[in-house]
């Protein structure tokens, strides 16, 4: 077969998605909250619904994660009782800010797990039970300002006559 890769050309394979490369990146922004959405599979048009607010799980100042996990507490808006099941294995959209500029990153939800008390004592601040999450997609930038912010005028060099 190595004769005929001269010929044809080797097939070219894409970069393959590491969680854990994600993770650092956001490790490395470490932002201190994030907006929680579940985004709309049938018709991307449609705003996604809100979850509310909720934060990473901090172990020394630093976001905690496990392997290619990463958890966050439970989000504002979301009812505990009724959808403790409904959320397992969804995708759900993280937004979050770094440096003033927002950026988006997806995630599939494993589940809702109730924490270790060995583990709970080394969080930064106190959370009994959290979500799980597992990055499916490279943390994306979501600025609109792009080119706007580089123009600029000035005023002050009009020539009068």
């Amino acid at each position: 077969m190595a004769i005929f890769d001269a010929l044809f050309g080797r097939k070219k394979k894409g970069p393959t998605f590491d969680p854990r490369v994600e993770i650092s990146q956001l490790a490395q922004m470490s932002p201190p909250s994030t907006l929680v959405y579940m985004p709309n599979p049938a018709n991307s048009d449609d705003e996604p619904d809100d979850l509310g607010k909720s934060f990473f799980l901090r172990r020394d100042k630093k976001i905690y994660s496990e392997g290619s996990n990463i958890y966050i507490a439970s989000p504002d808006n979301l009812k505990t009782s009724s959808t403790d099941n409904s959320l397992n294995n969804k995708i759900v959209r993280l937004q979050f800010f770094s440096r003033r500029i927002p950026h988006n990153l997806e995630c599939r939800v494993v589940g809702r797990f109730r924490l270790l008390s060995e583990i709970v004592e080394t969080l930064d601040f106190n959370a009994k039970s959290s979500y799980k999450l597992i990055p499916v997609s490279n943390i994306s930038k979501k600025e609109k300002r792009q080119y706007y912010r580089y123009t600029t005028q000035n005023y002050g060099t009009a020539v009068s006559l």
